[in-house]
């Protein structure tokens, strides 16, 4: 995927560093400490410190993006049978850009259906339910 296509190419082209530096040294920063270096460089490409492209890239997997009581994303179980797929439109966006172009308040209704299935997603997963995932 391109660089300002929206998912990983820029954490993908540095966590490796981070990770090789953090062994020759004897592994003195946790992978928690590793997360949130990758998050500030990732804040200085994009112009915002955010996790959501660094902690799949890094961890591994789905990862819920949290950011409370020092937990930054938390693993999400996925199913084994499911294979994922990544789409790339052919065009290039920077973070910036796309966040310009969200509007600035949504209605509280597609707050509430958002919420809704998310936690209904999150907990279709951890309770082994893929209709319900679906």
């Amino acid at each position: 995927m391109p660089i300002g296509s929206g998912w990983v190419p820029a954490p993908a082209r540095w966590w490796p560093v981070l990770m090789a530096m953090n062994e020759f040294c004897g592994k003195p920063l946790s992978d928690s400490t590793l997360l949130t270096l990758m998050g500030e460089l990732e804040g200085r490409i994009s112009g915002s410190v955010h996790y959501d492209n660094v902690a799949p890239c890094f961890l591994g997997g789905i990862q819920l993006m949290l950011q409370e009581n020092d937990i930054i994303s938390q693993a999400v179980p996925g199913f084994d049978d499911w294979l994922w797929v990544m789409a790339y439109p052919g065009i290039k966006v920077s973070t910036a850009e796309a966040r310009a172009i969200l509007p600035a308040q949504y209605r509280k209704e597609d707050c509430i259906r958002h919420g809704r299935l998310l936690a209904g997603f999150i907990h279709a997963c951890h309770t082994r339910q893929p209709q319900l995932a679906a």
